[in-house]
């Protein structure tokens, strides 16, 4: 007679404990068999030490892995270095590096001096080549093209340190004023005018501050039109542009295609925009549904309440608690309910709750004014089409699949884009009253970047039930019903003869 093997699983997040038992089937079991008797015939523990530093809760492979950024960044910009230290060579700007000459011009000269003094006089063609090349040693601080185009998609700690820089380097532009930058910090090395000899024994400090790549930028053009007049090689435009590329060159950030996953709901269908609207909605739908009253049941939003939380949520990117309590009183006073109510969301620390950015992006468009908005006969046209065009106006596609991928453009590249999206949508949506000056803004918006969690088809289908008030588990079984069914092939049963197990 064959006797049944049950496997026991207690999965935990740094642990998992497991037993095998052996029984009778329940056939041969006599009665006075209690159901659970049988034999244990092994059983232990498997413990998985987090992946996590006890004290800052910091990834144990975070430190390995900006290591390898450091090395990258530094491996980069030597490979950097040393293509532009072969240019100039060939433009008769530097001698060959590690020559006799390379280092007494790298040990005896002034940089900062010869950024200020090319300016306005004659540069000998090795200075000229000293100050471009140390132009690119210290060429700034240039922001990600991601925190650009939407800056609630930087970390919260990276925005830190960037906020900081970013001050540092407004905090240097109105210093120096219309100077160049290292005409700025030349006089601070070397202040001219006796009346500044006494800065001379306790100079400013000119290392650690911040620098912004524009100063540099702006700083190489001027440098470049003052000594093109002294130097045949400058007026070669190929050659300067050639030079340009090198000294400012910036790797475009992007999205690999195969990283983003697929949509569980309808896995044949590609991820929606995180911009998307019906994608913000059914996040904000999802949301509020979820609001408990913190104390005695917990109960969820009345109607009422929750369509005055959904007006809020239209007007802004986030929704502060503060400002539901608020818009809630004249409700919870009539109901009897403290107006000092907290939500079950606060009870991580939560301050506020996602809004619906791109409605709210709209309404700014068209003066805040909720009322007018959804009179304007081109709403759904808008909130249809706009996400995706503007997508396309910031990131290019590139490759095919598997390997396809999605850059951020360049500036300028997304400036000229912008700016023909700007007269398309004055042309397409005249006929329903949308100035000129209104579809320049349109072509502006900073909307979300990346992907949401679902295809496009699978909001469409989901926010009917979210509407109704339903939670989001709710709204997914009531619109695919066999979404969560494992459909793998798997067994009821061990085998019958199964491995030894050992703790």
């Amino acid at each position: 007679m064959k006797r049944e093997r049950i496997l026991g699983l207690d999965l935990g997040t740094t642990s998992i404990g497991w037993a095998l038992i052996e029984r009778a089937p329940a056939s041969a079991r006599p009665d006075a068999e209690a159901p659970g008797a049988g034999c244990i015939l092994a059983m232990g523990v498997r413990i998985y030490p987090e992946s996590r530093d006890d004290k800052t809760l910091a990834p144990l492979n975070q430190k390995r892995r900006q290591a390898r950024l450091m090395r990258r960044q530094t491996r980069r910009r030597k490979h950097r270095r040393r293509r532009l230290t072969a240019l100039l060579r060939d433009m008769g700007l530097l001698p060959a590096y590690g020559s006799a000459e390379w280092d007494a011009l790298m040990r005896t000269t002034d940089p900062y001096c010869l950024r200020k003094k090319g300016l306005t006089e004659k540069l000998d063609p090795h200075d000229l080549g000293r100050a471009l090349y140390h132009l690119e040693k210290h060429r700034g601080f240039r922001q990600s093209d991601e925190a650009r185009i939407d800056p609630d998609s930087v970390d919260e700690e990276v925005g830190k340190e960037t906020g900081k820089v970013l001050k540092g380097i407004a905090d240097l532009a109105r210093e120096k004023g219309k100077d160049t930058l290292g005409a700025f910090l030349a006089d601070i090395i070397a202040p001219p005018g006796a009346e500044k000899a006494r800065e001379r024994d306790n100079p400013p400090k000119v290392r650690g501050r911040s620098i912004g790549r524009d100063m540099v930028r702006e700083e190489f053009e001027r440098l470049i039109d003052a000594q093109s007049p002294h130097h045949p090689v400058l007026r070669d435009k190929a050659a300067v542009a050639r030079l340009k590329d090198l000294i400012f060159f910036q790797r475009p950030t992007y999205w690999r295609e195969s990283a983003l996953g697929r949509c569980t709901l309808r896995p044949d269908k590609p991820l929606a925009l995180a911009a998307d609207w019906q994608a913000q909605q059914s996040t904000v739908l999802q949301t509020v549904n979820a609001l408990r009253l913190w104390g005695g049941n917990q109960r969820p939003l009345s109607a009422e309440e929750r369509e005055v939380v959904l007006d809020l949520t239209r007007r802004g990117r986030k929704v502060t608690f503060g400002a539901i309590r608020t818009a809630l009183k004249p409700l919870w006073r009539a109901a009897g309910v403290d107006p000092r109510t907290r939500f079950t969301h606060e009870r991580d620390g939560r301050k506020d709750i996602p809004g619906n950015a791109t409605e709210a992006a709209f309404l700014c468009v068209f003066g805040g004014d909720v009322a007018a908005f959804d009179r304007h006969p081109a709403r759904d046209r808008l909130r249809d089409g706009i996400p995706r065009r503007l997508w396309d106006a910031n990131y290019k596609t590139v490759g095919k699949e598997p390997n396809r991928r999605f850059e951020i453009r360049g500036e300028d590249q997304r400036r000229a884009a912008r700016a023909v999206l700007a007269k398309e949508l004055a042309a397409e949506y005249a006929e329903y009253g949308l100035s000129p000056d209104e579809a320049e803004t349109l072509s502006k918006l900073k909307l979300p970047t990346g992907f949401a969690r679902h295809a496009r088809e699978a909001f469409d289908a989901l926010r009917p039930h979210l509407e109704a008030g339903r939670t989001y588990m709710e709204a997914r079984l009531a619109a695919f019903p066999d979404a969560d069914r494992d459909i793998r092939p798997g067994r009821d049963k061990l085998q019958v003869n199964p491995p030894v197990l050992r703790s």
